[in-house]
């Protein structure tokens, strides 16, 4: 008898064991996926922030216009914060060296890019084009971007190790449950054949047990469910513009390249229409930032009511910058719905009173539309779009511009300083 009291007792303690493994398990599971979500997204962000300095550099010399880097400094503030949080997410991780060669090679770069712009303010725009364009500074770009994969590489690699420890732990906390279940089940063959009176109190235990059982089995998949639901969301979340209720940046890239590859091999053209709100941080200035939200807002719904084909996409490019992928459209089919868009926003009657184009918010358009082949890319048609985009800001402003090869033509309907046709 005090054989089995012994047993009952270890049998007890393995349970306890096993189930603790187990919670202790999950929550450390979940604590890492968490910690990898937030360092994916900040190397992601700080990607997006590099590419977006090195956009404020580019367009800062070939405008010649010390103006366009006025986002600099907030850039590279964002960029430095973020750095830093990823020292703080990567303390104690293998990946830290990863990190701190990232932020190493990112504060190199930086004192580059802070000579360049102190240059430009000193408008010695040769130099600071001879020093952008060096060797240096271009293998030093090309170490940051590496540092970054780098980074990503790393922190997959040790959450995939943290992961594959943590599954090892879950075998051997089911180890534990199945030696204390055959243990209790020993326990209640040795009680059948000593105490036949207690045979009924002892099927009752088992029974209890198997519910037991069934009980932490529901709770595991509902756990499974919840985490597969959470990380669905996260997915969707990534890909969309917290603000307008677009696609984001991030998901304007992934299906351009899909429409386009999806193009190329069926022939057909694929166009693109850039837009930006005029004279927007004037509008900000006198009506606030709640006022410019809701201009953003606006022009989301009208894009969003435009993009209606289930391969359209209207997507938020950058800060008051929009996009609109009309695959199957040719150039005038295109044209044609830019000018019904800016028809449609202006329609709205958002009055701007600093506005030099019109009595009412108003958006400029660029069109342009290819057919995929060998020579030609992605980038061909963005640069095309973003140059008649560039056109129409330039000639007036409130108008749809048309990029036809080499060509950039204004179309004929645009609007008075009244606010209509």
């Amino acid at each position: 008898m005090r054989r089995i009291d012994v047993s009952l007792w270890v049998a007890v303690c393995l349970l306890l064991s096993s189930v603790s493994i187990g919670i202790y398990t999950d929550v450390r599971s979940i604590d890492t996926q968490r910690i990898k979500t937030a360092i994916d997204a900040r190397l992601l962000r700080v990607q997006i922030l590099n590419e977006a300095i090195n956009n404020t550099l580019a367009t800062t010399l070939f405008e010649e216009n010390i103006l366009r880097s006025a986002n600099y400094l907030a850039q590279t503030d964002q960029l430095d914060q973020i750095l830093r949080e990823i020292r703080g997410l990567t303390a104690g991780m293998r990946m830290a060296a990863e990190a701190e060669r990232l932020a190493q090679e990112s504060e190199r770069l930086q004192a580059t890019r802070d000579l360049a712009i102190m240059l430009m303010n000193e408008e010695r725009w040769l130099q600071a084009r001879e020093l952008l364009s060096s060797e240096e500074y271009l293998r030093a770009r090309k170490i940051s971007e590496i540092s970054s994969e780098l980074a990503i590489t790393a922190v997959t690699s040790e959450v995939s190790e943290m992961s594959l420890w943590q599954e090892r732990q879950r075998l051997g906390a089911l180890w534990l449950i199945l030696v204390a279940v055959l243990l209790l089940l020993w326990i209640g063959y040795r009680h059948s054949v000593g105490l036949r009176a207690q045979a009924g109190e002892q099927n009752r235990l088992r029974e209890a047990l198997a519910q037991a059982n069934q009980e932490l089995e529901r709770r595991v998949e509902e756990r499974t469910a919840q985490l597969r639901e959470a990380n669905e969301r996260l997915e969707q979340l990534s890909m969309v513009d917290g603000l307008s209720g677009l696609a984001n940046r991030r998901k304007f890239d992934q299906m351009l390249e899909q429409v386009w590859q999806r193009a190329k091999a069926e022939a057909t053209p694929v166009a693109l229409v850039m837009l930006d709100l005029d004279e927007f941080k004037a509008y900000n200035d006198l009506y606030g930032h709640q006022a410019g939200d809701a201009c953003i807002q606006a022009l989301a719904r009208v894009l969003l009511s435009r993009s209606k084909r289930q391969d359209e996409l209207a997507a938020r490019y950058g800060g008051e910058e929009f996009a609109l992928i009309l695959p199957s459209y040719h150039l005038n089919a295109a044209q044609k719905a830019a000018e019904s868009v800016r028809l449609a926003f202006a329609g709205l009657g958002l009055v701007h009173a600093s506005s030099s184009c019109a009595s009412v918010a108003t958006i400029s358009l660029g069109v342009a539309a290819l057919i995929p082949g060998e020579s030609s890319s992605v980038v061909d048609l963005i640069w095309l779009a973003d140059q008649a985009l560039y056109e129409a800001k330039h000639t007036g402003r409130n108008k749809v511009c048309v990029a036809t090869g080499t060509d950039i033509v204004p179309t004929e309907t645009t609007m008075n300083p009244a606010g209509t046709t």
